[in-house]
């Protein structure tokens, strides 16, 4: 077996199509479009692989302009206007960079459930309004049905060319629409439409008629088509060469120039039992038929399958996988089974960075050069992480934090931050930072506002942007009263740790026998209310959050520019006991930048850009303790939730303005404006020494807590400029 792998990046001209490699990008289904339009993202995420030397990408379904064409959320169309438009920019970013690229055109059929967007009372359209064989879903398609479908589609290819596809592929596989057609286990008609194999290919025939029509002799048609069925893994369309030949015969004739055929395994012959050329596989028998070009996919690149058992999913066929590697792909495609070779999953992923992990391997300190003996290892020379010892999988979303907050300000001239964000109706933006327990994702998930992220962000020229796509929130004593988004987003696809369920499955958020750090994940799109695309304006507020367990600071002051930044190098909260093992008391606790872990530049680099770009955008800034009131932990209570949100709610209404000294009082020891009213509050709670009831205590903890922030400051004065520096607290313990 050869080594080389040249015939996947050797040119090739299929009539007015001239492609650089062999290499077709087929993705799977995204659902990063809101409201059918391609955003910026999208535009990003199509260059970056045109960049990456893609000879021809095909994009993910697109929805054509029917009523019943879509069957999920958020997934791009290829009809309106703001649509077109956004497609148009990927044409550009992709010919830009050197690519070529066609749409899918996609209708889902009863795929489709009622309830999806465009308009949530569409049921599903198919041909005898089955899902599968015995059972339905939607309605049969009448005659004019079928009409306005076959024409949706010729305008989809007729725009695609005008806005300057290179091509267009027609999706007629996996048991969507075109294929409910084809197979007989889901058209049961009496018409023209339906009855045998050649009777059934009618409606894709006129599908491909129309848009050759629309088109012109000159413009690429692509048609992709398979045996099996999202319905059915186990389903075929034919059995035999001579089949498959009268299958494909009419599309031929109708115009379709490229087939593209979809098999679960490349390397499988398609045909068990024929006499000749019995290695073949699909597109191997499709082009040997037909006599047009072909491309091959199933499982290109992988080195597990995607399905499993349920779906037929042998041991013999991940076998298959692990022997038959991309030079044996290469090796057939230099025989000329095949001209292109479409890649799906593999070619989803950023090739930029790769993360291993590797739990059950632990390091030897000694050989290896480790401290311990699990480990986290970042080489940007390589782009690689090695994680080994820990089965955490939160360290490898650490790792690429750690990334991204070096490449992101060094770079792109990028503030990388470790906050959620919100937006409001007028489109204000709102930072929060805090370490844990100090209620970020809490106070973020805010019905009114619009989230657009839980953790991870970008500051850029003009915008926030998010770079996560979860959220991490504390559960201990959830209710649905207290945090109704962050208990309705723990749903199906979410991750409870260290909670306790009764026999039931029913979650005990109270108990703490495990850890009081009982948390959930979950995906952002379990939040009803969110920005989408996760991107915002400049904020007009950044709420810096503590839980101070000592109970001296305010529970809201506002903040000069100098004491943001030092407060932001500082990042204070306190550990109380049962959060980490050995705290038995509170302890302050500092973590540069409100997340010093995944800062690898000095805190003073992220603090000088926040300073700048506050400056810049007339940013307020806010210092929030969502810790203790009258008294220390264990003394004191923590401070009602409800009056947390009225303080940050009276921020966002404008209650609280610019400072003036008959509004605000400036605290003796930390320097801080503290608001003398607040709607929603009760006053006595704005003044922390007030609720004390113990002026010699309360200065006593105070003092201590401001000689804790100076030490921990020292490690930054050298560097921090002066105006930061005087930032600090304003009095010293005697």
């Amino acid at each position: 077996m050869s080594n080389s792998l040249s015939p996947l990046f050797q040119p090739i001209t299929l009539g007015p199509l001239s492609l650089k490699n062999r290499i077709v990008m087929a993705p799977m289904t995204r659902t990063f479009s809101p409201g059918g339009v391609p955003n910026d993202l999208v535009v990003a995420y199509y260059a970056l692989r045109a960049e990456n030397e893609v000879g021809l990408i095909i994009t993910e379904g697109t929805t054509v302009g029917h009523k019943a064409a879509n069957g999920y959320p958020r997934v791009p169309a290829i009809h309106g206007e703001a649509s077109l438009a956004g497609w148009k920019k990927v044409v550009d970013a992709v010919h830009a960079k050197g690519g070529k690229i066609a749409p899918q055109l996609w209708h889902v059929g009863s795929v489709r459930k009622e309830g999806v967007e465009p308009d949530p009372s569409v049921p599903g359209h198919s041909p005898s309004g089955l899902f599968m064989p015995g059972k339905p879903n939607g309605i049969t398609m009448t005659q004019q049905d079928i009409d306005e479908v076959v024409e949706a589609f010729a305008q989809a290819a007729a725009d695609a060319k005008d806005i300057g596809f290179d091509a267009v592929e027609v999706h007629g596989a996996h048991g969507y629409l075109i294929d409910q057609f084809f197979w007989e286990g889901t058209n049961v008609r009496d018409d023209s439409y339906g009855g045998d194999l050649v009777a059934r290919t009618k409606f894709a025939v006129e599908i491909v008629r129309a848009i050759r029509a629309r088109v012109g002799e000159d413009f690429p048609i692509i048609f992709r088509f398979s045996q099996w069925k999202q319905q059915d893994y186990d389903a075929r369309l034919v059995e035999t060469p001579e089949e498959l030949k009268a299958f494909l015969t009419p599309l031929v004739d109708a115009g379709v120039d490229i087939f593209h055929c979809s098999t679960r395994r490349y390397w499988e012959k398609e045909f068990e039992n024929s006499a000749t050329d019995s290695e073949l596989n699909l597109a191997g028998w499709t082009k040997k038929l037909t006599g047009k070009p072909v491309i091959t996919v199933g499982s290109v690149g992988l080195n597990t399958s995607f399905v499993g058992a349920e779906h037929g999913m042998a041991m013999s066929a991940q076998a298959g996988i692990e022997a038959n590697s991309i030079t044996q792909l290469a090796e057939r495609l230099d025989k000329d089974e095949f001209e292109l070779v479409a890649v799906g999953r593999a070619l989803i992923q950023d090739p930029e960075w790769v993360i291993i992990q590797a739990p059950s391997f632990e390091a030897n300190p000694a050989l290896h050069g480790t401290r311990q003996a699990n480990f986290t290892v970042v080489s940007f020379t390589k782009k690689m992480i090695l994680i080994g010892g820990t089965a955490y999988t939160g360290e490898m979303k650490k790792g690429i934090f750690g990334v991204l907050n070096f490449v992101l300000p060094h770079d792109k001239n990028v503030l990388s931050m470790h906050c959620s964000a919100n937006e409001g109706e007028a489109g204000d933006v709102s930072l929060f930072f805090g370490l844990s327990g100090t209620g970020k994702t809490t106070l973020s998930a805010d019905a009114k506002r619009k989230l657009i992220g839980d953790d991870e962000h970008g500051w850029d020229q003009g915008s926030v942007f998010n770079f996560e796509g979860g959220c991490y929130a504390k559960v201990i004593n959830l209710s649905q009263e207290q945090e109704p988004e962050i208990f309705a987003a723990i749903k199906k696809g979410a991750i409870l740790e260290n909670v306790k369920m009764n026999d039931n499955g029913v979650v005990d958020f109270a108990d703490t026998s495990i850890t009081q750090n009982t948390r959930v994940s979950y995906p952002i799109h379990h939040i009803e209310n969110i920005q989408e695309p996760s991107i915002g304006k400049n904020p007009k507020n950044i709420f810096f959050l503590t839980a101070d367990a000592f109970g001296v600071l305010p529970p809201i002051s506002k903040l000069t520019p100098n004491q943001a930044a030092y407060h932001f190098i500082s990042g204070y909260t306190a550990k109380v006991a049962g959060t980490e093992a050995g705290i038995k008391e509170p302890t302050p606790s500092f973590s540069a930048c409100f997340g010093a872990p995944f800062m690898p530049l000095h805190p003073t680099k992220y603090a000088e850009m926040l300073s700048k770009k506050m400056k810049e955008a007339g940013v307020n800034v806010w210092l929030i303790n969502t810790g203790w009131s009258g008294g220390q932990y264990g003394v004191g209570r923590r401070m009602p939730l409800k009056y947390t949100r009225a303080m940050i709610a009276a921020v966002l209404n404008g209650d609280l303005g610019s400072y003036r000294y008959e509004d605000y009082h400036i605290h003796s020891v930390f320097g801080v404006a503290q608001p003398r009213i607040c709607p929603g509050v009760p006053t006595e709670l704005l003044s922390p020494r007030a609720t004390w009831n113990n002026d010699e205590a309360y200065y006593e903890t105070a003092f201590k807590l401001s000689n804790a922030f100076r030490h921990n400051f020292t490690q930054f004065e050298e560097i921090a400029s002066e105006d930061i520096r005087r930032g600090g607290p304003q009095r010293y313990a005697h």
